[in-house]
């Protein structure tokens, strides 16, 4: 029996329809089916996370991760320039306990060609001398995840990939050459499967169960005082701390 579909990709966040948009117009797919379980695209992990586009500030102790950080960030704001949101952003090395140096921080910017640039009298008053080393502005974006949803949602259509929502997957079996996608709507049938549902990896494969380790993250969303709204202030190495605007607005 020929398979309904080349690829079916379940999990509809931002991995999920960056992955199907490549099959469809890079992989030589022409067949290609995207299934999430919720109403719309991207409004899961995709949506409810801080959206920063890391520029490297983030890790201090992982040049390689850094760079690689920035490469990203780089294309990223090259394919999605719409969806980019900027405000000042300021990254504290916590004095004590921290794993980095305010120096070896300033160093380390240098290194990976982001100088970070000590921030102003008023900003650093923001912040208790006794507990932080030094407070640097950052250049540092988050993306607006409606527009990036709006944006992949158009170039999936033009990519010529079939979306599903909501569609909740079950299962994926075998069936000869091909895999069978059970969900609630039956059975469809594709040559490769692509499982990018994030933290319900485990649920599509169970035998990935005990290699997986979960971590669950809660972002508790607050009304900021007056002096702290429109800034993203990330407080680093050893001591955590991180507040960014969100919901981004137009």
């Amino acid at each position: 029996m020929t398979p309904e579909y080349d690829v079916v990709v379940v999990g509809g966040g931002f991995f999920g329809a960056r992955v199907a948009i490549w099959l469809a117009t890079v992989g030589g797919c022409a067949r290609v089916l995207l299934m999430d379980e919720a109403d719309t695209l991207l409004s899961r992990a995709s949506r409810w996370n801080q959206a920063r586009v890391h520029n490297g500030y983030h890790y201090p102790r992982s040049f390689v991760t850094a760079q690689r950080s920035q490469q990203n960030r780089d294309r990223f704001a090259r394919e999605y320039p719409e969806t980019i949101r900027r405000f000042p952003s300021l990254y504290a090395v916590a004095a004590e306990d921290s794993r980095t140096a305010a120096s070896a921080f300033e160093r380390f910017a240098a290194e990976i060609g982001e100088p970070a640039r000590p921030a102003p009298r008023e900003l650093r008053a923001l912040f208790d001398r006794r507990r932080v080393a030094g407070v640097y502005l950052a250049d540092e974006p988050v993306f607006d995840a409606d527009r990036l949803r709006d944006r992949l949602v158009a170039d999936l259509s033009f990519a010529g990939v079939t979306v599903r929502c909501p569609a909740h997957v079950e299962r994926i079996s075998p069936a000869g050459p091909s895999l069978c996608v059970e969900h609630a709507g039956g059975v469809t049938t594709a040559s490769w499967v692509f499982n990018c549902t994030y933290a319900s990896l485990d649920r599509l494969d169970p035998e990935l169960a005990p290699q997986l380790r979960f971590q669950l993250a809660e972002l508790a969303r607050i009304e900021p005082p007056p002096e702290l709204s429109g800034l993203g202030i990330t407080v680093v190495d050893g001591p955590f701390f991180s507040l960014l605007p969100f919901p981004l607005g137009p």
